[in-house]
């Protein structure tokens, strides 16, 4: 009987979801962004990832990355599949990486395996 009860509490504890121990409000998932649309974006546009995990329950903040610099940007709309942003107006000419803050009971900032690459638009009439 005592061996019985041993294996039903051994697997409880080996089956049952992780959050459930963790206390994450049923927050599973690691958010991961799959695609940036556009590739190519200028200051003051709204870019489209689509990915996994991207809504509020698992992503709390975006960042735009490149070498020292971090600019949290605007997000404008979330869902589980899709994530909106805003390119901050002050970012320069470059490539970017995304990095998101996971909305999980310890946050942990996680590189996106995807970049975004800012074109300044520029006056070509003055040419």
């Amino acid at each position: 009987m005592f061996r019985h009860m041993l294996f039903v509490v051994i697997a409880i504890l080996l089956f049952t979801p992780l959050p459930l121990w963790c206390g994450d409000e049923g927050a599973t998932g690691v958010p991961v962004m799959k695609e940036v649309v556009p590739a190519t974006a200028t200051p003051g546009t709204v870019v489209l990832v689509n990915g996994e995990y991207l809504d509020r329950l698992h992503v709390a903040e975006v960042y735009l990355a490149k070498g020292s610099v971090d600019v949290k940007v605007e997000v404008v709309a979330q869902s589980k599949a899709e994530l909106k942003f805003k390119v901050p107006a002050s970012l320069e000419n470059g490539r970017y990486g995304i990095t998101v803050l996971t909305a999980a009971k310890v946050p942990m900032l996680l590189d996106q395996p995807v970049w975004l690459i800012i074109k300044r638009e520029t006056d070509t009439a003055a040419h």
